[in-house]
C-alpha cells in the first residue's frame, strides 16, 4: 500500500514509446516459471525476482483475472513502476495476464508477450500436484460464469458444473488457455510469441534465439539447464486419470462447447 502513490506516479508519467514489459503468460503449470528462468538469463532483461512471481503483485493479479476484474491503476503503475525500476526489459511472470493482453497493451503498446503451451497430461499432473493452482477448479462456485480462465462457457456451464472431476476441470482450463493463447497470438502477431514447452526442452539455443529476435535484445551466452524428466511428466498419470483426461478434452470438443 505504501508504494502505491509510486506506481500511480508511474503510471501516469510512462512513456508509452518504450519497449516492454516482456510477459511470461500460459496456464498454471504450464512451465512458465522455467521459461521466465530462461529469459533471466538475456544479458539485457531482468525480472527482479530472480525467476519467481512478484511476491506483491501474483496474488493479486490472478485473483482479479478469475474474477473477471480488469487490472486496477495500480496493478498497471507496478509495471510502469518497475520498468524504471531495473536495468533494460523488465520481464514479468505472472501467468494469468494471458487474459489481460488487451489491457496491457492498451497501457504499454510495446510489450511482448511469451506465451508458453505444454501438452494437457504433463500440465494435469502438474496441477494435481500443487494445491495452488488447482484450488480454482475446487472452489469454481465461488467464481463468476461464464468464464473464460475457468474454462466455463454458457454451452458446457452445465457439464462443467455437474459432471467433471476436478481432474478434469483442470484440463477443460487448459483447454480455454489454449485456445486463447492461439487468440491473441492471431491477433497481435507482432507482441506475441507462442512457445512449446517441448521445443524449449529439446532446442534451447535456438528457441532462446527465436526469443531473442522476438524481444529485440540480444541472446544470453548461457543457458538453464533444462531438467529432461519434465518431459515425461505424463507417464506417472494412471490410466483412470488418463482416461477421465481423454473424455474431458472429448466433452470439451463437443456440444456442450457450443
Amino acid at each position: 500500500m505504501l508504494k502505491y502513490p509510486l506506481y500511480l506516479w508511474a503510471y501516469v508519467t510512462r512513456d508509452r514509446q518504450q519497449n516492454g514489459p516482456v510477459f511470461v503468460v500460459g496456464t498454471g503449470r504450464s512451465g512458465t516459471h522455467m521459461l521466465c528462468r530462461c529469459v533471466n538469463k538475456f544479458p539485457q532483461v531482468s525480472d527482479y525476482y530472480g525467476g519467481v512471481e512478484s511476491p506483491e503483485m501474483f496474488w493479486s493479479i490472478s485473483n482479479a483475472t478469475v474474477a473477471q476484474k480488469q487490472l486496477s491503476i495500480f496493478q498497471l503503475g507496478y509495471y510502469a513502476y518497475m520498468m524504471r525500476k531495473v536495468d533494460g526489459l523488465f520481464l514479468d511472470q505472472t501467468h494469468p495476464n494471458l487474459w489481460n493482453v488487451e489491457q496491457l497493451l492498451t497501457a504499454f503498446p510495446k510489450a511482448k508477450f511469451l506465451a508458453l503451451k505444454r501438452n494437457v497430461q504433463s500440465v494435469s499432473y502438474s496441477m494435481k500436484k500443487h494445491g495452488g493452482v488447482s484450488k480454482w477448479a475446487k472452489n469454481h462456485t465461488h467464481y463468476p460464469k461464464p468464464n473464460g480462465f475457468l474454462g466455463v462457457t454458457p454451452q458446457n456451464a452445465k457439464v462443467y458444473q455437474e459432471q467433471l472431476s476436478d481432474l478434469q476441470r483442470d484440463v477443460f482450463r487448459w483447454a480455454s488457455h489454449m485456445e486463447r493463447i492461439d487468440e491473441v497470438a492471431k491477433r497481435f502477431p507482432d507482441n506475441v510469441m507462442v512457445l512449446h514447452y517441448e521445443d524449449v526442452g529439446e532446442s534451447m539455443k535456438s528457441t532462446m534465439a527465436a526469443i531473442a529476435d522476438f524481444i529485440a535484445t540480444p541472446p544470453p551466452s548461457e543457458f538453464l539447464a533444462f531438467k529432461k524428466e519434465s518431459l515425461h511428466k505424463r507417464d506417472a498419470l494412471t490410466a483412470e486419470e488418463l482416461a477421465q483426461i481423454d473424455d474431458a478434452l472429448a466433452l470439451w470438443g463437443s456440444a456442450a462447447k457450443g
